[in-house]
Order: structure tokens, then C-alpha cells, then sequence
């Protein structure tokens, strides 16, 4: 099974992308010290598995479960769909985006990423 992970702490979140089961998920908060440092590993497993990733037939799975995140995580996650976009194509890529009832800027958020990158987004109450 190839799954690639990043263990979740005060700073940073969990992040597991399962290429069997075709899901990235990330839990947490999200204001690492260094974005690029942290998220890195993970552009870089997604590149080693791109070929994998094109194959598999299936649409993938993203689904972000943060409780806060900064604003140059957002420009991270903006980024990251735009690349996983451009593997997977906009009708090959699921993105659901949680958020509390009383979180209206994480709502918002999410809604200006979809509109940003013109890609539904399903938006679920956790």
C-alpha cells in the first residue's frame, strides 16, 4: 500500500494521501513556521507518484478538515489544486471542505477557492 503522511502537531497538520484508496485528507491547524519546508515532502511524493496517479481511474478524494490555517497555508492549498488539477483534470478531482456552523470565514473561504479555480467544492458541516 503507498500512502504518504504527516503527523499532526501544535503547528501543523495531518496529512495522509492513500493512493490505494485515492484520498488526500489534511486535519488540523495549519501555520507552520516554514509552509514550504513542511509541505514539500508531500509536492514531492505527489510528483514521484504522478504517473500513479494519472492511472488510476478514479476520482481523488480531497478533503480539508482544518480548524484555522494562515494566509500563506491558503496560497499553499490554492496551489496545491491548481497542480492536482493539472494531473487529474477538474472532473477526476472531489474536494470536501469542512467547517463549523459558526465558522463562516472557513466557508468563505472555501467558497472563494472554488470560484478562484472554478472547481466545485462540497461543503460539509463537521
Amino acid at each position: 500500500m503507498n500512502i504518504f503522511t504527516l503527523t499532526e502537531s501544535k503547528r501543523t497538520p495531518e496529512v495522509v494521501f492513500n493512493l490505494e484508496s485515492s484520498e488526500l485528507i489534511f486535519n488540523g491547524v495549519s501555520i507552520p513556521e516554514d509552509v514550504q519546508l513542511f509541505y514539500s515532502p508531500l509536492f514531492s511524493w505527489i510528483e514521484v507518484n504522478k504517473l500513479d496517479l494519472i492511472k488510476n481511474s478514479n476520482p481523488l478524494i480531497v478533503k480539508f478538515n482544518f480548524k484555522y490555517f494562515n494566509s500563506v497555508s491558503l496560497k499553499f492549498i490554492v496551489s496545491l489544486l491548481k497542480y492536482l488539477i493539472t494531473i487529474k483534470g477538474y472532473e477526476k478531482l472531489h474536494i470536501i471542505w469542512f467547517y463549523d456552523k459558526d465558522d463562516e470565514d472557513m466557508l468563505e473561504t472555501a467558497k472563494d477557492i472554488s470560484s478562484i479555480l472554478n472547481i466545485p467544492i462540497e461543503y460539509s458541516l463537521r
